[in-house]
């Protein structure tokens, strides 16, 4: 005997509705049933392109995991993030935020900013520096247009190129929520790698409207900071070869020097000048006629006569030089331009530890010589970095010598106490 199947109702389950009724009527209203996709299933790998990417995804780890990058290379390798990845499509690429508490984040800023075998007391230092550098980023809301607060890179600070450990991880847990607070604000935590024995202040180096009188140019002389004009080429020449003793005195880089030649230099700045006046057309100017100096796009200098400083900041760092070429002549405005524009892979340096480096995209700082010796130009200078703020070997140095965390900040932000911010 067959089986009757006997209907004694309807049911729907749809995107559109549970039930007939809201089924029909979703269909007579024209509802999709078709959403964008809020969740991401990370716990086997998946190949995200722009091509299987149409709006908005995110990625969640499981509970205290982390989402790895294969197709990204990071100095460690293949990167790992906490928190969640947010996943847009943008212009036709993808388009990628990492959201995470701020302290996680600081767990892979520091060891990407500091070496994680420096003083427990230093990666203390640089935790905070970091964690208020952070802050005062977020505030600024520059990266507010793409629903971020900082990038990964050297525009704000490296975030995740190395990896964090047990020393980034406790040097950050141990200050949580402490900042460098200074003219009743979280200050500008500026850091780079080895002073020349000084430091300089803002205005300097960026050309910033104000000073910060936590960052004023000084020399750095063991424990005190000594007021010292160096804007004079002759001071500051003396000042190299007299190697003013600092926390810095037994870096390699605390002293350096490089010869280039005509050739190379002409090479060096008919490379990179197009891009350097694209970035900021007001810090490239060239000479008229009448003697003035425009930004005017006439970048390509010919056959080079002469390379001078024109101006130094007090704390010695090279802010302007002129160019003089068979074509045109060039005034080269800001430290970072004149050491870009004057260095370059090929070159090698010459340290004070007698070891030679090559490899560097462009000078080591904005403290330096120049002499003209034959066909070639001799770069003799010192530190590594831009100079503001704290220097980190130099705070490593620091707290060698038994120095702890609050010290070593107050010393390179001079006036600056440490305050309490709750974390976010």
């Amino acid at each position: 005997m067959k089986r009757r199947v006997v209907i004694t109702g309807m049911g729907a389950v749809t995107p559109i509705g549970n039930t007939i009724e809201e089924f029909w009527d979703g269909i007579r209203s024209g509802k999709s049933g078709i959403a964008p996709i809020t969740h991401f299933d990370a716990s086997e790998k998946q190949k995200l392109t722009a091509q299987n990417v149409k709006e908005h995804i995110v990625v969640i780890p499981d509970s205290g995991g982390k989402i790895r990058v294969e197709s990204v290379n990071k100095q460690y390798g293949h990167p790992e993030y906490r928190g969640i990845f947010e996943i847009d499509l943008v212009d036709k690429a993808l388009h990628i935020i990492n959201e995470l508490p701020l302290e996680e984040y600081l767990y892979s800023v520091v060891p990407s900013e500091m070496p994680t075998e420096y003083q427990k007391e230093a990666l203390k230092a640089q935790a905070v520096c970091a964690r208020s550098y952070a802050i005062k980023q977020m505030a600024g809301k520059r990266l507010a247009a793409l629903g971020a607060h900082v990038d990964d890179s050297v525009a704000f600070q490296v975030y995740n190129n190395l990896r964090e450990d047990a020393a980034s991880i406790a040097a950050v847990n141990e200050t949580k929520g402490q900042v460098v607070f200074a003219e009743n604000q979280v200050a500008e935590t500026y850091f780079y790698s080895v002073s020349a024995g000084v430091s300089a202040g803002i205005k300097e180096v960026w050309f910033a409207k104000k000073d910060r009188s936590y960052l004023m140019p000084c020399v750095l002389l063991g424990d005190s900071r000594k007021t010292l004009d160096l804007q004079k080429e002759a001071d500051f020449s003396k000042f190299l070869k007299d190697e003013t003793k600092s926390y810095d005195a037994n870096s390699p880089w605390y002293r350096w020097r490089t010869t280039v030649s005509e050739k190379q230099l002409q090479q060096f700045i008919s490379e990179k000048i197009k891009s350097r006046y694209e970035k900021n057309p007001t810090q490239i100017q060239t000479k008229q006629k009448d003697g003035t100096f425009f930004s005017t796009g006439q970048t390509e200098l010919g056959e080079i006569k002469k390379v001078e400083i024109l101006k130094r900041g007090k704390s010695g760092v090279a802010v302007m030089a002129q160019i003089t070429g068979s074509k045109n002549t060039l005034r080269i405005y800001t430290e970072y331009n004149l050491r870009n524009l004057f260095g370059g892979e090929k070159l090698i340096y010459l340290r004070k530890d007698k070891k030679e480096v090559s490899g560097l995209s462009c000078l080591p700082s904005g403290y330096f010589t120049i002499e003209k010796k034959g066909d070639s130009y001799i770069f003799t200078g010192g530190g590594y970095g831009h100079g503001v703020g704290m220097s980190q070997n130099g705070a490593n140095q620091m707290a060698a010598q038994g120095k702890k965390c609050e010290e070593i900040l107050k010393f390179y932000f001079l006036g600056s106490i440490l305050q309490y911010q709750k974390s976010v």
